[in-house]
């Protein structure tokens, strides 16, 4: 008899409190906790029944989605209240893993092409 094998269960490691960004990281979950008292999002549905309200999954996780990330930047005095990481921001990249990522944005150098 094939006995099967139960994959472990899946562990979360969080950052050592060492780390450079450890405060940005405690912050940010704050701010991500906060977010039911800032989400706003302008959608509306109508003419559909109730049974078929599960046809609108895709849909609704990428609008509610893209609200986090717009609020999240919103936000930013809650995760970043000394502009220590002002070329900073939350951006949406729904094809890839992780789907919401906390990216730098770098000046252009002047006379460079």
């Amino acid at each position: 008899m094939k006995q099967s094998r139960t994959p472990p269960e899946p562990t979360r490691q969080l950052p050592d409190s060492s780390w450079e960004h450890n405060e940005l990281y405690e912050k940010v979950r704050e701010a991500v906790g906060s977010l039911p008292i800032y989400f706003r999002t302008e959608t509306h549905i109508s003419g559909i029944m109730a049974t078929d309200l599960y046809t609108l999954n895709a849909v609704l996780g990428a609008t509610i989605e893209e609200q986090v990330v717009r609020t999240l930047n919103l936000i930013r005095n809650t995760w970043d209240p000394e502009g220590l990481y002002s070329l900073f921001s939350f951006l949406r990249q729904p094809q890839t893993f992780p789907d919401v990522r906390l990216r730098g944005c770098r000046p252009r150098r002047l006379g460079r092409h």
